[in-house]
């Protein structure tokens, strides 16, 4: 039998996603913007750079949860020790992501891509811990969800403490290091924050896991037997799933739509609204409404179904994104707009956890797949979706024609245009599009998680290597 969770865990267990989001928001927000007005790369080189590293990330992504799997537990056990270790490494190679440290941009360019990619993997590796763990700790379907819309939660509070720890405190140190420098600088102190975020997760499931020799003979010969599994099993095994396809289709375009909308919106508020700061208070007044539909994602999960509350979620989400494109010229309509559908992105970001961690937990069960590898393999989705945004953006900028010396004020009604098709037409489509595919191929109702719970008279409890 689990240990009972505690209060702690149960409020605070999510906050290192708290920490992720604010590197990560940072990068969704500025990378792109970074990239063609600050390090002044060429909008073919941030093609390229985009490009090169999505695609060494979506070939390294299938490794992450076999390597847990088939690691031996180290010090501080089996996942949480992953946890401690990769987050300070992630720290020095996001700072690399932005950077400019050389004239050439052959050079520049290849320095951001290693700092891109490494930064990626060994976060990626602390992630799928993470997210392991909490499936490992929970007790039931409620814990998992519970625990799960807690991190999106955490996420949403991220969201609004970027309106003031984003382009605000790079203009800081901008005035101490030079611009370029500012957001390297910033990057790195952001994923510090969020190294303390995990390490306090680490403190506080202290207990929860068993180190390396601290365990049974029988989490011994699980570990041993999960091992013997290899990378091509695992692999054709997920490939054949039906549920776990869906969810990294539909989560790659969730992510996909996600990131094309807060990229471009600096260059909603440069360009249509003339006023980049107003940017910071849709962060803020946004970031707050997305907290709140992130807390009522809890209590409409219990009574909906994580399931169906997402699928209601990221439909609303395209509508709202849909309209917005044909009120964006009028900014007052179209802000409130967009405050409503940050609420409703708030519900989607802390339902898409609970249902990954279903999706693991059951096919743990039903087919004897470690749940590291099932939550590694289906982050491919967002790995997929960074590698289609660093081409949709460079594109549709290059089709309506941006330079970056062309003041605000000299834009033409084509390149607004094609901005607003960029921050909310295109995203919108996608949420909607993703939304249904949940509905109709992603089968992994509330009645079949009952399968699986030990609620249920006719459960018989599985091992991982049990057949």
């Amino acid at each position: 039998m689990k240990k009972p969770l505690t209060k702690t865990i149960k409020y605070s267990y999510g906050i290192a996603h708290f920490g992720y989001a604010l590197a990560n928001n940072i990068e969704l927000l500025y990378f792109t913007f970074f990239c063609t007005n600050i390090a002044k790369f060429s909008l073919g080189t941030v093609a390229l750079i985009g490009s090169i590293s999505a695609i060494a990330n979506i070939a390294l992504t299938p490794f992450y949860g076999a390597i847990i799997v088939k690691s031996k537990p180290m010090r501080w056990g089996r996942f949480r020790s992953w946890m401690v270790i990769m987050p300070p490494l992630a720290a020095i190679f996001f700072a690399l992501e932005f950077s400019r440290i050389s004239s050439s941009q052959l050079i520049s360019a290849i320095i951001v891509i290693i700092g891109t990619v490494m930064f990626d993997q060994v976060y990626s590796l602390a992630s799928v811990a993470h997210d392991s763990l909490a499936n490992y700790i929970s007790n039931n379907a409620e814990e998992r969800a519970y625990i799960s819309t807690r991190r999106g939660v955490y996420m949403s509070i991220a969201g609004i403490f970027n309106s003031y720890l984003g382009a605000p405190l790079a203009a800081l140190f901008a005035v101490w290091v030079g611009a370029t420098y500012g957001y390297t600088l910033l990057a790195f102190t952001l994923c510090v924050l969020m190294t303390l975020a995990y390490w306090f997760t680490v403190g506080i499931t202290r207990g929860y896991e068993p180190a390396g020799g601290d365990m049974s003979d029988s989490e011994q010969e699980a570990i041993e037997e999960e091992k013997k599994i290899t990378l091509r099993e695992m692999f054709t095994a997920a490939m054949k799933n039906k549920n776990i396809l869906a969810i990294i289709v539909a989560d790659c375009l969730r992510y996909l739509s996600y990131n094309i909308l807060i990229a471009s919106a600096i260059y909603y508020f440069t360009y249509i609204a003339q006023d980049a700061s107003l940017q910071i208070y849709y962060l803020l007044f946004g970031g707050i409404v997305q907290l709140f539909g992130s807390y009522l994602s809890t209590g409409i999960a219990k009574r909906f179904s994580a399931r169906t509350s997402l699928i209601v979620a990221m439909i609303a989400v395209g509508c709202l994104e849909i309209l917005c494109r044909y009120l964006g010229f009028n900014l007052p309509v179209a802000f409130a707009v967009l405050i409503i559908y940050r609420l409703c992105h708030g519900c989607a970001i802390s339902l898409i956890p609970a249902l990954i961690a279903d999706c693991a937990e059951y096919e743990k069960w039903k087919n004897n797949s470690p749940v590291p590898f099932t939550i590694g393999i289906i982050g491919i989705a967002p790995k997929i979706a960074s590698l289609l945004r660093s081409w949709i953006i460079p594109a549709v900028l290059a089709i309506v024609g941006f330079n970056a010396k062309i003041s605000p004020a000299a834009a033409s009604h084509t390149f607004k245009i094609g901005v607003l098709n960029m921050f909310m037409l295109i995203p919108g489509c996608m949420s909607i599009v993703s939304g249904l595919i949940l509905l109709f191929f992603y089968k992994l109702t509330k009645e079949k998680l009952d399968e699986i719970s030990p609620n249920n008279p006719d459960f018989q409890a599985k091992t991982w290597f049990d057949t």
